[in-house]
Formats: structure tokens, sequence, C-alpha cells
């Protein structure tokens, strides 16, 4: 009976396992029937021939632990360590180049502003495209609702920053990557872009250590734009005549920046609990002058176990208290330095305005802005500096505690609950003297009041057991996420204010008037569960299910349910259980993936409301409520496979994804005689694919010398394969400023469009005005360019001798394109060295027709057309640049010092020393900025722009690490 009952259970292996290899491998059975054995009674018997990192757990959604090898989607795991290796005071930049499908655009807005994240591809047109972080478990309120500020004649808005960026990056474990929906199923709606998983540091049972690090840093100003001096001013611009003169005014305004970052923590516990306390400080001056950055971040967190460790207490609590002053109002050019000062006539005296930005006004008694005639509506950049401050406060704190129950061996019972609080407050001074445009006589006033809470909580039932042939992870959950934004904004704009340069709410005429205020309140609450089932450790099957209610959908739509399943295939396994594993392979894993998942809409998006102007006066919604929206909804696939060699020496991870986004909300032409001009619909239909490779290689390793080197590659191809009616010939505007970013329905994602130099055949169109000829732009806009790159590269090297570590990243983007509003604006004013080149050459060389004023071709010009008429008449398409662009991203060179020479140093247990830089060198640039900066870092659109933001800047510096 026992040898019966064997021969059977070996019948419905070979059939299990060669569903698995036809599933993956079909058509063609690779494998081939004489590799696959019958098993015998010691099944792990082989199990030491496996790569021994194969069986670490990394935690995966939820806070869940799983071991690596079990998991069927893509993720990718980077040590803590990779936020230190160069610091930065938002250490979301540090990831640049390190994980295959991540894209990093950091503002041009200064010294604490955001980043934009996008990991594999834009998926939504309205919604939000970024990732979820999740710090320990908790989704954190990264994306605060309304904390940057709308500009509204300031020519800009003030970016506050992430919420990431609050994070202290010493207090960092390790980060997991989950890439797209299929890993980051069970966070529903928030997680439709793939999720970043954070985990920080704990108390360790042990001596109490104390770690020290400071880190400081110096920043120049990088990659600026190229000025003539040889033409001076005429008027306002710089087409005047040809004259002899060096003018440095640019490169004087900019300062050595500087960011010192000092961090200390302190770890210690007993069996039974254990403590972790961290501080780190922030000190940053940016750049621009008076753009400086003070952020104070305070860590505390416990783990306790009671009962013969039968239940555990984590508790954590987190504050923080961050000042920046005079953050950059970028994109604009009123209030925005870096215009008035790029633009400035060239060979003019400059430090004139600079010594003396202000002067006495007889008539006012007071002291005015000095600038020069026909300024227009621009202002001295040193007046903007120190006569429109602005200064951004943060505070924030969150506390979170989790117990978890172990109720027997192979069941346990999690509750989770996180608080988390912040008060943004924001004040803007404009003193009398400035340009009329945008303040009144007496000045302008701005302030806003922002508090934003998240509170979250869930409930989760895990159950793991495992037997000699079967292993089953499951949990059952449910969770609640609340969102509140509360505030207001002050602006004396309108009405002005009684008194000159008196700065209060009630100096505001009329008392004040209220710009803007916010009271969004949402709420998601969901059920969910997750099962892993797993044979032999060679097959496992992953089932997840979720359903959100979502408020800020109609409550026939606000419930929607989506499901995921995958499988992987252990083929490393299975051969070493027969001996038939290669000496070269450690592992192989073949996985596959399908996933749907659901993503809201804001609040009040389907059910929009009247507002208010300044003065009281109803702005009545023009958006017709719909109880028919649905949620966007993505339905994701993948598959890959991950190989190792030669005793993990060379390590492959490679996945094929495809994504289908449907359901997204668009805003429509209404009927007539409905009182609303517009009306909300669902469609559309936007499909990404593409692939990722991780290549990590460890070309030596000996007992001195170890040498790892990682390349992460990635490429994807966007194609709108619907949109509404309304749409089909069009296409849907994402933004109008300068040019037109539009999705077209057979087209990718972000295409750009916009009115160019009309042409025929190749050949410029110009009219012939007596003898004058200037080019004609065309009448409709056409495609220049898009914001997708063709493919990403990353290669990070870690090279470890003795004592001494070198660690450098070079990382580059390619394809793709860039706008430059910049260059395009300084073109026109003439400033440039292109304009001058153009003007030793007597114009713009050109081979072109000429039409009449019908436009009818009636002849050919080959010449030049005059410098001036050609960059004033310009349009922004012809500033369009390739983003290719490759660094040197980060380097770093260590030493630490030896035990033999902190032995008599009896309280120092480590100590090492690092010279740290980034952004050293562009390799390759074709732009004539960094195309990896953004103006905007919120919204979908303006990100591949750039409209006078702060240069890039090139960081080098002096490293400190302690242990005590």
């Amino acid at each position: 009976m026992k040898e019966k009952k064997l021969h059977s259970i070996k019948k419905f292996e070979h059939l299990l396992i060669g569903f698995m290899i036809l599933w993956f491998l079909s058509p063609s059975n690779l494998m081939g029937q004489e590799n696959v054995k019958t098993i015998s009674e010691t099944i792990h018997s082989n199990a030491d021939k496996l790569d021994a990192k194969l069986d670490e757990v990394v935690v995966t959604a939820l806070g869940i632990k799983r071991q690596e090898k079990s998991l069927t989607y893509a993720t990718q795991q980077i040590g803590g360590t990779a936020l230190l290796d160069v610091p930065m005071v938002n250490p979301l930049n540090a990831l640049s180049g390190k994980v295959a499908g991540l894209s990093i655009l950091p503002s041009s807005s200064g010294v604490g502003s955001s980043t934009k994240m996008i990991l594999r591809a834009y998926t939504s047109i309205q919604g939000n495209n970024q990732p979820l972080f999740v710090i320990d478990g908790i989704p954190l309120a990264n994306n605060i609702p309304g904390q940057v500020e709308s500009g509204n004649g300031f020519g800009g808005g003030y970016d506050g920053g992430d919420g990431i960026s609050n994070l202290n990056p010493d207090d960092v474990e390790s980060i997991n990557v989950l890439k797209g929906a299929s890993a980051a199923a069970l966070y529903g709606s928030q997680a439709a872009n793939g999720v970043i998983l954070i985990t920080t540091k704990s108390g360790k049972t042990g001596e109490p250590i104390v770690s020290f690090t400071s880190s400081i840093q110096l920043d120049n100003a990088n990659n600026l734009y190229k000025f003539q001096n040889s033409y001076g001013a005429d008027g306002s611009t710089s087409w005047g005549a040809a004259k002899t003169f060096s003018d440095n005014h640019i490169n004087d305004f900019f300062r050595t920046g500087h960011s010192l970052i000092n961090s200390i923590s302190y770890s210690a516990g007993t069996d039974k609990s254990q403590n972790y306390l961290s501080y780190a400080y922030t000190l940053s001056n940016g750049i621009v002058p008076t753009n400086d950055i003070n952020k104070h971040v305070l860590t505390f967190k416990n783990s306790t176990q009671l009962f013969n460790n039968c239940v555990a207490i984590n508790s954590k609590a987190t504050f923080l208290n961050q000042q920046i002053d005079n953050p950059i109002a970028a994109p604009g050019q009123y209030f925005n330095p870096i215009y008035t000062l790029f633009t400035f006539p060239r060979g003019t005296d400059f430090n004139q305005y600079k010594a003396s930005f202000e002067t006495f006004n007889v008539d006012r008694n007071m002291m005015t802005q000095n600038w020069f005639e026909n300024a227009g509506a621009m202002n001295n950049p040193y007046w903007i500096l120190n006569r429109i401050p602005a200064t951004a406060k943060r505070t924030r704190a969150t506390a979170g505690l989790d117990v978890n129950v172990k109720l027997t061996d192979w069941l346990n019972l999690k509750a989770r609950g996180n608080a988390d609080r912040s008060w943004d407050d924001f004040e803007r001074k404009a003193y009398a003297g400035t340009q009329v445009t945008n303040a009144s006589e007496n000045g302008r006033y701005e302030i806003s009041n922002k508090s934003y809470s998240q509170y979250y909580g869930d409930l989760l039932l895990t159950a793991t057991k495992r037997t000699d042939f079967f292993s089953i992870n499951s949990t059952l959950g449910t969770s609640i996420t609340d969102k509140h934004l509360l505030g207001s904004r002050y602006d004396s704009n309108t009405l002005g204010l009684y008194y000159a340069n008196l700065f209060s709410i009630t100096n505001m005429i009329n008392g004040g008037a209220i710009r803007e205020q916010y009271d969004d309140h949402s709420q998601l609450q969901s059920v969910f569960g997750t099962v892993s089932l797993g044979y032999r450790d060679i097959l496992y099957l992953d089932a997840t299910g979720r359903n959100d209610w979502s408020s800020t959908l109609p409550a026939k739509n606000s419930s929607y349910f989506y499901p995921s399943i995958g499988g992987s295939f252990l083929v490393s396994q299975l051969l070493a259980e027969s001996s038939d594993l290669p000496k070269c392979l450690n592992f192989a894993k073949l996985r596959l993936s399908y996933t749907e998942v659901g993503n809201d809409v804001p609040p009040h998006v389907f059910s929009p409301t009247n507002g208010l102007t300044a003065t009281g006066t109803v702005i009545k919604n023009t958006v017709e409520p719909n109880p028919d929206i649905r949620p966007e909804r993505t339905k994701a696939s993948e598959i890959g496979a991950d190989l190792r060699f030669f005793n993990s020496r060379l390590n492959l991870d490679f996945t094929y994804y495809k994504s289908n986004s449907i359901d997204q909300y668009f805003a429509v032409s209404n009927a007539s005689g409905t009182g609303y001009s517009t009306r909300l619909i669902n469609g559309g239909n936007i499909q990404n694919q593409g692939i990722e490779l991780t290549v990590a290689v460890v070309p030596v390793k000996t007992k001195d010398l170890n040498w790892t080197s990682t390349f992460n590659f990635s490429t994807n191809k966007s194609k709108v394969i619907e949109l509404p009616e309304q749409y089909k010939t069009d296409g849907y505007k994402l933004s109008a400023i300068g040019y037109t970013l539009c999705v077209k329905e057979g087209g990718e994602y972000g295409e750009m469009w916009a009115k160019q130099f009309q042409r025929i055949d190749g050949k410029l169109v110009v009219e012939n005005n007596k003898g004058v000829y200037s080019p004609v732009v065309s009448k409709a806009e056409v495609k220049i360019g898009s914001i997708n790159t063709d493919f990403r590269l990353g290669w990070n090297n870690s090279i470890a001798y003795k004592s001494f570590s070198l660690v450098f990243l070079i990382d580059g983007a390619f394809g793709g394109n860039v706008v430059s509003m910049t260059q395009q604006v300084l073109n026109a004013a003439g400033v440039t060295q292109e304009t001058a080149l153009a003007r030793n050459n007597g114009g713009v060389q050109v081979d072109a027709v000429t039409v009449d004023a019908s436009g009818n071709i009636n002849g050919s010009y080959t010449g030049k057309i005059d410098a001036k008429t050609y960059y004033t008449a310009a349009p922004t398409s012809e500033c369009v640049y390739d983003a290719t662009n490759i660094r040197l991203r980060e380097l770093s060179v260590s030493y630490s010092l030896p035990q033999s020479v902190l032995k008599d140093v009896k309280f120092v247990k480590s100590a090492r020393v690092s010279l740290v830089g980034r952004n050293l060198a562009f390799i390759y640039i074709k732009a004539p900025y960094d195309p990896e900066t953004t103006v905007s870092t919120t919204g979908n659109y303006m990100f591949n722009t750039d409209n006078f933001g702060i240069p890039t800047t090139r960081s080098y510096g002096l490293t400190l690490n302690l242990t005590f």
C-alpha cells in the first residue's frame, strides 16, 4: 500500500510539473522528459546546492514577510546604504539609477523641494502616477493635497517638499521596490503605480550601540546656459550693437551652497524589549542666496515581547520640524530671480543694481526698488530675494502601534494603527516698490495654513503551515484609510493693503480675501485576502483578492473588487533534487502573474461644487455632477525569470510586463440647455509594455579584494489604444504652456505638439517684405517630440580592498525629448551665445521658399535671415532637444580604520571617512540644461520642461561614520 501510495504521488507530481513547464515555456518543452525524475523520500537532500540567499526573508505588501524565492512578481531590494553612500537633503534622489524601471526627476525649485518618481510608466491621464510609499507596513501620506501653492500672479508655486523627504536616511534598514500592480495588489487603489517599501531600523538585543554620521557637502551651479559677451543692450533686450565686455553677473549671482547633515542613533535591548532612538539635523544653503532649509527629525521605536514571546508590541513615533526660506517660485517669471538674472541686458552694469537693489524714494518717504528702465513687470533679482521674502514651515508628527498575537504556532493576529498629522504654514511678503503688475502700490501679503491628517488601521490574520510536500501562507485582513485636508489661503493682491509694508491680515483692505479654502475629506475601506501555496519548494501559486469602498466615488460605484494570481516554478530546485543541477547554476526561477487593480478619483471629481471669488462673487460650477463615474482600472500581466550562476557571481533578473489602464475620467462638452458646459465620463485605454533587466556580477572576490557590479536596464513602450469619441480626432490635452502635451489615439502617452516654423519638403517657408525675409509659423500644431525615453541604463559599482572602498554610479537616459522655454526666451532677448554666433555670421543661413500673402509659393530664397527677426519669431518648438544624457551620478571613496588602530580607543567600535561626490560630470548631454530636472513634481504636465528653474548642482564633500 505504501509503494502504491508513493507511486500515485509520483504520478501526480509528474503531471503537475509537466503542466507548469508547459505553462511557462510553451510551445517548446525545454526541459525534456528525461529531466523529470521521481522523488526520493529525502526531498531536501540537495538543498545545500542552492544559494543560501534564496531563503532570505523579504518584506512584501502589508509588511508580510516571504521567502524571496517564493515571490511570483518582480521586486528589487536595495540596502539602506544606497541612501547613505552620498547623503542628500532629499533621500529620494539617491535612488537614481539603482532600480530598473524607476525614473527620478528632482525639482528645480531649490533646496527642500519635491522629487517626481515614476515606476515603469505613466498610466493615468488625469490621476496620480507616482508609486505609494510604505514605511514599516504603513502607507505614507506622501502626496499631501494642496501642498503646492498655485502662484496666482506670483509667477509660480511653492514646492513644499514631498512626505518621503521628511525621512531620516540613517533610519533606513532596507528598501524593497514592488514593481507594477501585480506586486502591489494588496494595497489597492493607493498602489496602482507600484510600491516603495521602506523598512526602518529597530533596536537590537545586546550592548548599547551609538552610531554617528556627519556629512558636509559643497554645491556649485552646473550646466548653465551659454551667454554671449559680444553684443550690448537695446532697451530691455540684448540686440544692441557689437561691443567688447566681460559680463559675469550670472556666475557671480550663484553662491557655493553647502549641506550639513548630522545624525545620531542609539540602539539597545534585552530579550524582552528593544529600543531605538535617532535624531537628525539638516542645514542646507542652496546656490541661490537666501534659499535655505533647516530640518530636525526625531524618531523613537520600541519592540516588546510578552508572555513567552506570544505577544509582540511595536511602537513608533516620529517628529519633524522644518523651515525653508525663500523657496524659489518656479516655473514662472514675475517673482523668480532666475528670470530677471538671465534676461538682464548684456553689457550693462549689473553691479549697480546688486549693491543697491533699493533706493530712498523721497515722494513716498521709504526705500523702493532700484531697477533699470523698461523692465516692465520684472523685478531686480536682489529685490526678489530681500524684499519679496517667503517662508515655508512644516511640523509633522506620526505615531504608530502594532500588536502581534501568536495564537498558535501557525496562526497570528496583528492589529496596527497609525496617525500622521502635518501642519504647513506659508508666508510671502512683497514690499512696496515691487512692480505693480504683481503687487499693489503698498505691497502684497500672502499667507496660507494647511493641516493634513491621515489615519490608518488594519487587522491581519495570518496562517503559515508547512508539511513535507506542501506549504501555505495566507492572510485575511481589513483596513481603513482616512484623509482630511483643512486650510485656507489669504492674498491681498486683488484688494491691496491699507498701509505700506504692514504685513498682516487685518491690514488687508476689506479684511482680506480668501483666495482658496480646503476642506477635503476622503476615506477608503477595504477587505482583502491572499494565499500562497507551495509544493515542495518547486511550485508556488499566489492568489489575492481585495475590495475597496471609496468615498470619492458615487455610491453606486464606490465598491470595486480586483483580483491577482501568480505562479512561480523553481527549476533549479527540481534539478537539485534529482542531482541534475549543473554546477554553474545556483538558482533558476520562472514566474508569471496577472492582476487587476482599481484607482479612485480625487475628492469632488464626480460631484463638483461652486466657488467664491476674492470679493465674494459666486463662481458657478460648470461641470455636471455624474453619479455614474467608475473607478479607473488597470489590468497588468508580467512574466519573468531569476537566474543565478557560479555561486551567485552572476545574477540575472528579467521581467516583461504589459498593462492596460481603462475607464479613465475625462471632461467632455455637454449638451446645451443643461446649465453645465462640460460633463465627466469614463473612457480610454492606455497600454504600456516593457522590459526590465538587472544583471549583477562579482568579477573579483578574494580575501582582500571584492568587486560587485550591477547593471539596470529598462525600456517601456506606451500606446493610446482608445479615447472617448470626443477626443478621437484632436486628442486630449494635458497642458498647453508653450506647447501642448497631448494624448492622441494611436499615439503614445505624452506626445508633444506645437506650432513650428512652416516647412515644405524640408525647406523653411519665409515671407518677403521688400527684401526683408521672415520665417512663417505654422497655423496648426504638429508633433515635435515625446516625453518618453527609449530606455534607461544604470551601472553601479562597489569595490572594496582591505580598508578601502570605492563606490561609483554611472547612469543615463536615452531618447525622448525635453523643452527649454528658458532657451526660447533667452534667444528672443538676444542674450545667448547662439544668437551672437548668428549675428557674427550675418544672420541665420536658410534654404527656403517664399510665399505670398495667401500662402502660395511664389519663389525661393537661399541666404540669411536677420538674427533678431528669426529668434524673436521662433516658437517653443525650436527649443526642443534630445533628452539623452549620461553622467557620473555618484562617487564615494572610503577608508575604514582597522581594528588594530581602534583597539587602543576603547569607546570607538568602528570609524570610516568618505570623500563623496554627486553629478560630478556629464559624459554626454545635448540639452542646454539638466534634462532630468523638472519644474513640476505634482501634476501630469511640464515634467520635461525648463522654465527658469534653478540650475542643477555638482556636489562634493566629506562624510564621517562612527560607531560607539
